[in-house]
């Protein structure tokens, strides 16, 4: 499907975007909830929990290597493709934390 925005839907989604935000970034992870809980689990569950999370950020990070092939000759994307550069911060991030408890399972902060 293709979808198209009437005229007043743009002027509508133009006015929101023009309006600043104090709104942050809202992140609900179920593995982090997990983690929190992990007192009831294995060490060998939070184990395997974590490589299943490196394997999942580390395919994000490649579909993230896509879009940015993919795009990259569009000069007139480059604003938009901005939010590739903070995902990429927040995969990366997540991707380095997780490997971290995977090696070591039992390890507190």
């Amino acid at each position: 499907r293709v979808y198209e925005l009437t005229v007043a839907g743009r002027e509508a989604v133009t006015a929101w975007v023009r309006e600043p935000t104090d709104a942050s970034m809202e992140i609900r992870d179920v593995a982090s909830l997990k983690l929190f809980a992990a007192e009831l689990s294995t060490r060998e569950d939070v184990r395997v929990l974590a490589e299943r999370q490196v394997a999942d950020y580390r395919r994000r990070l490649a579909i993230l290597d896509e879009v940015e092939i993919r795009f990259r000759d569009r000069p007139d994307l480059a604003l938009r493709l901005r939010n590739v550069a903070m995902g990429r911060a927040i995969y990366e991030a997540a991707l380095a934390f997780w490997e971290e408890v995977a090696a070591y399972p039992a390890a507190g902060s």
